[in-house]
């Protein structure tokens, strides 16, 4: 069921397992099953589309929109552990929370033998004038303060399957399962467990919920219908202002023009321009290429193509096209649904330097991410400065400094490096394949295989693969993989000089062969 091994103790009866941890295969599918089939498909509103959706005499359910972190909550009576919370399909683990605890007391007393349930894990507390998000849970997860696990909640959500009834069916019925939820995490808002602070409403009644919610600090309302299996999530609609530190520029629409802008937010502690003592860092939040039309696109590569300067590093977009970087002169709004929490256990986003002249790159650091963002407008009426875009418009606080991931790890010592190429209809096909190693002290995979896959008549020319291995024999393991899948018929060593032909040599005297030599034959005399 859990991988006992892969637990971390952070404090008291409390255990983190990162990703991986859960070994039950058919749990972790159902999860990822009812993610695809429900979670999914949830469709977000803005506050304008109410009266459009909802009619005045619509009976719907609205529920509290907590900002937390979605997981699933698996009890079965007598196994060990006998309660977790899991994530599909990460297979993250949390065991040993009071919250848990609280919870397996309920479904114990009432004779529950096994449930899988959907829940949200959050904080209910304020920090600083403001409610807890879902980057404080984050924060608190890996935390090793004996108080911190104190602080969490669950609030139920849905009961997935209960005591070997599979009642995803019950979508379209959903106040069987509001029922059920009440009964088994109980309905006091104030405790530890408690199902899902809402109840049956008109639609009418809905802006004036929605006003009361976000007005008192919390993130929204989920809104369900109770006569087909539709939910909505309703939140007020996310803006942040940003810099644009580069860009990427293409075809389109038999034009060439702008694809998408590279965008960044400041941390504090430096003046707008920085300068060589103490330089303005940025953090990249992401490229944006939604929201224009094809005039936009146009007009920015007008107006970014005179602001390039030297790229800091190499960066391109998924199909190879490079990543052009400008002067941090522009500030644009940009429209996302939500803010996806900083993920630990990912690769960090990049963060780059600004001395007032050129850009450098620091490294990388973990940061919250846009869900779904999409640009809103050139604020021309907002000049460039660290308050501005500010990073604390995602993270809700002001964080001094990026907390760099893997900033000095030791030079990756190269094993193994293979080209291979050959031509396709009169284009050039290149595979290359690199192998490292590094210490395993390193605090990262000791060994590293880049593949890079070009092509140059296809549609996506450039196509590159990281993989990692914790064994020399499940590197080589990958590697066989990569060759005998892509290095097919056709392709040679491109990396290595041919062999030279054999030269031609003269005959071998025939004594050397061990035969008679043939008397020559004499020349004919001239005739007397």
């Amino acid at each position: 069921m859990i991988d006992l091994a892969r637990l971390a103790k952070k404090s008291g009866d409390y255990l983190f397992g990162p990703r991986g941890a859960v070994t039950d295969r058919v749990l972790l599918e159902v999860a990822e099953q009812y993610e695809t089939e429900v979670s999914n498909r949830f469709i977000a509103l803005k506050p304008a589309d109410l009266p459009q959706r909802y009619g005045p005499d619509s009976r719907v359910l609205a529920t509290t929109k907590y900002d937390g972190e979605g997981v699933f909550v698996y009890y079965a009576a007598g196994q060990s552990p006998e309660i977790f919370t899991f994530n599909a399909p990460s297979g993250r683990v949390r065991v040993g929370l009071p919250c848990l605890q609280e919870l397996a007391a309920k479904l114990k007393a009432r004779g529950t033998r096994k449930v899988l349930l959907r829940a949200e894990l959050y904080l209910r507390e304020t920090v600083d004038g403001r409610r807890c998000a879902s980057a404080d849970v984050s924060r608190a997860s890996y935390s090793t303060d004996p108080g911190e696990a104190g602080r969490f909640r669950l609030a139920l959500l849905d009961v997935v399957m209960h005591d070997g009834h599979d009642l995803r069916v019950h979508q379209g019925d959903f106040l069987t399962i509001w029922k059920l939820l009440g009964e088994l995490g109980g309905t006091d808002t104030a405790s530890r467990v408690h199902r899902a602070e809402g109840d049956e409403v008109y639609g009418a009644a809905l802006p004036q919920i929605f006003a009361d919610k976000t007005g008192g600090g919390l993130e929204g309302l989920v809104i369900r219908r109770l006569d087909r299996p539709e939910v909505c999530k309703l939140k007020p609609r996310l803006t942040i202002d940003a810099a644009v530190v580069g860009y990427v520029e293409g075809e389109f629409e038999d034009k060439y023009g702008m694809l998408s802008l590279l965008t960044a937010l400041s941390y504090p502690g430096a003046n707008s321009n920085g300068n060589a003592g103490t330089p303005l860092q940025l953090q990249s939040i992401g490229r944006v290429g939604s929201g224009f039309n094809d005039q936009d696109r146009l007009d920015w590569l007008g107006r970014l193509a005179s602001m390039r300067l030297d790229a800091p590093l190499a960066m391109s977009d998924s199909d190879g096209r490079p990543v052009r970087f400008v002067r941090p002169g522009c500030v644009v709004e940009l429209e996302a649904e939500d803010v996806l929490p900083t993920d630990e256990e990912s690769g960090g986003q990049q963060v780059f330097a600004w001395n007032n002249s050129r850009w450098s790159f620091a490294g990388l650091a973990a940061c919250p991410r846009l869900l779904l963002p999409t640009f809103g407008r050139l604020r021309a009426d907002k000049e460039f400065s660290p308050q501005s875009v500010r990073l604390a418009q995602l993270t809700r606080r002001e964080i001094a400094a990026p907390e760099l991931i893997n900033r000095h790890l030791p030079a990756l010592e190269i094993l193994r490096r293979e080209v291979y190429a050959k031509e396709v209809k009169g284009a050039l096909a290149v595979r290359k394949l690199v192998a490292g190693r590094r210490p395993a002290t390193a605090g990262a995979f000791p060994y590293v295989i880049f593949w890079t896959d070009y092509s140059a008549g296809r549609k996506t020319p450039l196509e590159v693969t990281t993989l990692f291995a914790h064994t020399e024999a499940r590197a080589e393991a990958l590697i066989q993989k990569l060759l005998a899948e892509n290095v097919t018929k056709g392709f040679e060593r491109a990396d290595v000089p041919k062999p030279a032909a054999p030269a031609p040599t003269e005959s071998a005297p025939a004594e050397a062969s061990g035969e008679t030599p043939k008397p020559k034959r004499a020349k004919k005399k001239a005739a007397e």
